[in-house]
């Protein structure tokens, strides 16, 4: 399938378009789609959140006055005050003022004997919880009802809303508590009433940042009281609100109480309005500026990019001395100009060393063309002296014969960069038997490998060269016994190659602490082995070579451990 061709504006435009536009219509669908529903949601969680919050308050206020009711009940002044008629009033104000210490702007209480003829407050007494001119049953809402008519028990206390109650001192009343104060033999003596303002609630009340009201419901006498409108109260049919399918309503009951929270959404749902004019706004707005940058950073790139392409078509008609301008000002482009710079040199490299290489090859080959008989003269030679060595009985001359046939067939039939230590110590075991017959009885040698050592790989000839060495420049000048020691060992993962000898050690330690100095001078052997290394291992392997503690020298190589799968010969 063809891809259509466009330009790089044209692209940018699309670009710029689809980020703006998803966004915006997502939102747009989601302010028309779901937005009323995740509306009443929202306001129904958070309503719900609140009205836990000012059902715990009014709990705690109704628990607050409810425990001094019973203090005031229990009170043994109050008890003596209630049945003695005429007794002494004086205590009975102590206690009373006592108890509700600190409140007598939130609340009043009220004593009364049962006959009517003990009646004190904190306040002025009001006349509905006068006994001796009223019936039980004269007012709605008076909580003296509630012992009276509903034969609750005495000793428990009563709560009941406060029904359009108007204290004497012009606070309106939210709820009354009412407790029965009872002697000893269980006999009624009379009551204690508070009567609590809407002042020790409403200020406390979380709700009125949210709701458009918020009422308390007797569930008993199912009626309700406005806590966000105080004029508001009675029987539910005047809280219309409650069933208005358009309100957010949540409920929330303690004791024998209901809280319902009522939440207008219109003031929300015209801020949704609001939004949805603004996301139209931004669609407009967004839709002018994405033209206005994608013809700007169209521009800004499509010159970079046509520079590019024509420094390119040259570097592609051979002219790889060119380079892309690598300081752009835009960083991909310099890292894409940094990158390319580098592939066309190694392009260059690569195409110089190839040339390099061809040449080397074919010198190799007339090399190879003129040395093919040269092996085959080698080993009939070395033949005819080994059999005339046996015929002569010369034995130093035979060993010498076939460990240097040995070492030449070692050299020649493996054209691989790489073999097992097996094979490397053989070559060593060689070419130190000949050495042995050339220094008669001043050369010993040692050699110590790990038997799991044996098929570790490694680079070809980086031990005989080290023995070499060792015989060569450390004993070859003694007339004293000389002994070199070759120890293979696998520690851990490494393999640990070291070679000693017993000479006289290096004239000049400090050139070998960097071998990789040591390219034009004359210990090419050592640089060699140290180059083969590098090229196999990178920086994963050690080289040294350094004086012994007392005498001599030590070289060690540590590479990492490689096996080779034994093969039959």
């Amino acid at each position: 399938m063809k891809i259509p061709t466009t330009s790089l504006f044209a692209r940018l435009l699309i670009y710029f378009i689809v980020i703006l536009i998803v966004p915006t219509i997502s939102l747009t669908a989601y302010n028309a789609i779901i937005r009323e529903d995740r509306l009443r949601d929202d306001l129904g969680h958070q309503a719900a959140l609140l009205l836990d919050s000012d059902r715990e308050n009014i709990q705690a206020v109704m628990d607050q006055y409810r425990h001094k009711a019973y203090i005031l009940s229990s009170s043994d002044e109050v008890i003596t005050a209630l049945s003695i008629r005429d007794g002494e009033k004086q205590s009975l104000y102590s206690t009373l003022f006592e108890t509700m210490r600190g409140d007598t702007y939130l609340a009043d209480a009220h004593i009364l004997s049962k006959d009517g003829s003990v009646r004190i407050s904190t306040s002025i007494f009001p006349e509905r919880y006068d006994i001796r001119v009223h019936s039980n049953d004269w007012e709605e809402g008076n909580i003296l009802n509630e012992i009276a008519n509903t034969g609750k028990n005495s000793r428990a206390s009563i709560i009941s809303l406060g029904q359009a109650k108007i204290s004497e001192r012009g606070y309106r009343v939210i709820f009354s508590i009412l407790r029965s104060v009872i002697d000893e033999r269980g006999q009624v003596l009379g009551y204690v009433i508070i009567d609590v303002y809407s002042e020790a609630v409403v200020p406390h009340l979380r709700g009125s940042e949210l709701f458009a009201d918020e009422i308390l419901v007797d569930l008993e006498s199912y009626l309700g009281y406005s806590l966000m409108h105080p004029d508001h109260m009675g029987p539910m049919d005047r809280f219309p609100d409650i069933n208005n399918r358009n309100m957010v309503v949540s409920r929330a009951d303690f004791n024998s109480f209901r809280l319902i929270s009522i939440t207008n959404p219109e003031p929300f749902r015209n801020t949704g309005n609001s939004i949805f004019q603004a996301l139209t706004f931004t669609l407009l707005l967004g839709f002018s500026i994405s033209v206005f940058f994608a013809l700007l950073f169209s521009r800004s790139i499509s010159k970079r990019v046509s520079n590019m392409i024509v420094t390119m078509k040259r570097i592609e008609d051979g002219e790889l001395d060119k380079a892309l301008e690598s300081r752009t000002g835009i960083a991909e482009f310099d890292e894409l100009a940094g990158s390319f710079n580098m592939m066309v040199s190694r392009i260059s490299e690569l195409i110089e060393a190839r040339a390099e290489e061809e040449s080397k090859v074919r010198e190799a080959e007339r090399k190879a063309l003129e040395s093919q008989l040269n092996p085959h003269f080698i080993f009939n030679t070395l033949s005819t002296v080994k059999a005339l060595a046996r015929l002569s009985g010369e034995d130093k001359i035979y060993t010498i014969s076939v460990e240097l046939g040995r070492l030449l067939r070692s050299s020649l039939r493996n054209d691989s960069p790489e073999c097992p230590i097996r094979e490397s110590i053989k070559l060593c075991e060689a070419w130190l038997k000949i050495q042995k017959i050339r220094f008669e009885d001043t050369l010993d040698y040692r050699i110590d490998v790990d038997e799991e050592a044996l098929d570790m790989v490694t680079p070809k000839l980086i031990i005989q060269p080290l023995v070499e060495n060792a015989v060569i420049h450390g004993l070859e000048e003694s007339s004293s016994q000389g002994l070199v020691s070759i120890d293979i060992h696998i520690v851990g993962d490494r393999l640990m190659i070291t070679v000693t000898d017993d000479g006289k050690g290096l004239e000049n330690p400090e050139m070998f602490q960097d071998i990789s100095k040591l390219e034009n001078s004359g210990h090419v052997g050592i640089y060699n082995i140290y180059r083969r290394l590098y090229l196999r291992y990178a920086s994963s392997f050690d080289f040294t070579i350094e004086n012994g503690l007392n005498r001599g020298t030590v070289s060690r190589i540590s590479i990492p451990v490689e096996r080779k799968e034994k093969t039959d010969e």
